[in-house]
């Protein structure tokens, strides 16, 4: 396929992104063919509603295990009010630590609020972390294979730049040499 004869004349490097997208061209190529960042045509793809993974395009769908609803009454119930000391530490009682999994000297996230703070275990963190990311992780598409393609193309990039600049210094070399000959 000629990428040439199919973006020319097109104005704008989103136009011409959208357009090999319609024609089934991988991301990852047509950022080579661009030379623009992989981020960038995965991005304007997306928002065109083409989505086109590069290598993650063969990458499986990953199922995720549901949690079972929250029993809400049951944690009402074993909340617990806890006094501050001067130093601002906490103290949590011994079976409510048991029950989240926490021993002597275990690190808690704890984040300011409108209402006060939110304290959670590194799994409750991560869990918030997960929930707050969900809605830009598209099942099948590996961010890490996405960042591995971009890096990939800027190490491609550079090494072509540097190659372009040995024949450069070659040539005036050579240059020099026959000017002097």
């Amino acid at each position: 396929m000629d990428y040439e004869e199919l973006t020319r004349g097109l104005p704008t490097k989103s136009e011409k992104i959208r357009t090999l997208g319609r024609k089934g061209v991988p991301t990852a190529d047509i950022a080579r063919f661009l030379g623009i960042r992989y981020q960038h045509a995965r991005n304007v793809l997306n928002d065109a509603g083409l989505q086109h993974g590069g290598m993650a395009e063969e990458m499986p769908v990953l199922e995720t295990k549901m949690m079972p609803p929250l029993d809400t009454a049951a944690l009402v119930r074993q909340s617990v009010w806890v006094d501050v000391d001067a130093e601002g530490r906490l103290q949590i009682p011994a079976d409510m630590m048991a029950r989240a999994g926490l021993a002597g000297h275990d690190r808690l996230f704890v984040k300011p609020t409108e209402r006060g703070f939110e304290v959670l275990t590194r799994r409750g963190a991560m869990a918030r972390m997960k929930e707050i990311s969900e809605p830009y992780v598209r099942p099948g598409v590996s961010i890490v294979d996405e960042f591995l393609a971009e890096k990939r193309l800027e190490v491609a990039a550079d090494e072509a730049k540097w190659k372009r600049l040995e024949a450069e210094a070659a040539e005036a070399a050579k240059a020099k040499v026959a000017k002097h000959g």
